[in-house]
């Protein structure tokens, strides 16, 4: 059992955000983490010496920002691993604590973890991709308003290549797809929305099938790849966002996060830099 002023479910670039603007005014913050990683859905994978930043918001230079670059450095200069360790320095993060129930006990808030572990606090903060805050809160009996039930998400499938020599990638009209060279060799190709929604629920091997004679088709050549990665993102972005920067579903209770105040990583830092100012 922990006691925290703060708890903040979700150690992405919301949560992490949040904290460090928090932790100079709060006496304690504590965030809970499922995952064993940091950053949510900004993440990097590393294949045969390449680092392939596929992540929220897919490309590297869309998290680029002053904001950004001020308080933790460029990621286009650090990289996105890197970004994430600065973002989470001198926080308290419990990694592999899934939140699973939440009550509201003596005007304190608190959260069981699906291992059984109890948390208190006086503030409760929910940062997870909205469709997943809405389950939680919803198998709590929460009261959700319509306004938060209609934000829907864009699904993505994206496929990590090495090719056996270097690549240029050919200035031709992708459409709604995307195409990113990563190194000399290596490739991240990215669907669109409509083709990842129509193929998401397939087998692996069926999605890099799809994948790859869509690529085929794009490029009029088979890429024939060393060794290939699919990689997908049920909540990629939100397709549409609150004006509003945070909602205070109950006294106590808010929810933050990429559907607030702006799309994409903009929305989460907007939303958590006003959270953070609310509190103040």
């Amino acid at each position: 059992m922990k006691s925290c002023d703060t708890l903040i479910i979700g150690a992405g670039i919301t949560g992490l955000n949040l904290a460090q603007a928090l932790k100079h005014k709060r006496k304690s913050i504590i965030i809970l983490e499922k995952s064993r990683g940091l950053g949510g859905r900004i993440a990097t994978r590393r294949i045969e010496d390449l680092s392939f930043n596929h992540g929220l918001p897919l490309w590297p230079e869309g998290i680029e920002s002053d904001e950004i670059t001020k308080r933790y450095g460029s990621p286009e200069s650090i990289g996105l691993n890197s970004l994430i360790k600065k973002m989470a320095e001198g926080l308290e993060i419990e990694k592999l604590k899934r939140a699973h129930k939440i009550s509201k006990r003596l005007n304190q808030w608190e959260v069981t973890t699906d291992d059984g572990d109890i948390f208190y606090s006086q503030e409760l903060v929910i940062t997870a991709p909205l469709p997943q805050a809405l389950e939680l809160l919803q198998q709590n009996n929460f009261s959700i308003p319509e306004i938060l039930s209609d934000i829907k998400y864009s699904k993505r499938l994206l496929s990590l290549m090495v090719l056996k020599s270097e690549f240029k990638i050919p200035d031709i009209n992708f459409g709604d797809h995307h195409l990113r060279l990563v190194g000399k060799s290596g490739l991240i190709f990215m669907a669109s929305e409509i083709f990842s929604e129509t193929h998401f629920e397939e087998s692996d091997a069926d999605q890099l099938s799809h994948l790859n004679l869509l690529i085929k088709n794009l490029l009029g050549i088979d890429l024939n790849p060393v060794t290939q990665e699919i990689k997908k993102w049920r909540y990629a972005q939100a397709k549409k966002f609150l004006l509003e920067p945070f909602i205070e579903l109950e006294p106590s209770l808010f929810l933050i996060g990429d559907a607030f105040s702006a799309p994409g990583v903009q929305g989460s830092l907007e939303s958590s830099n006003a959270l953070a100012q609310h509190f103040a």
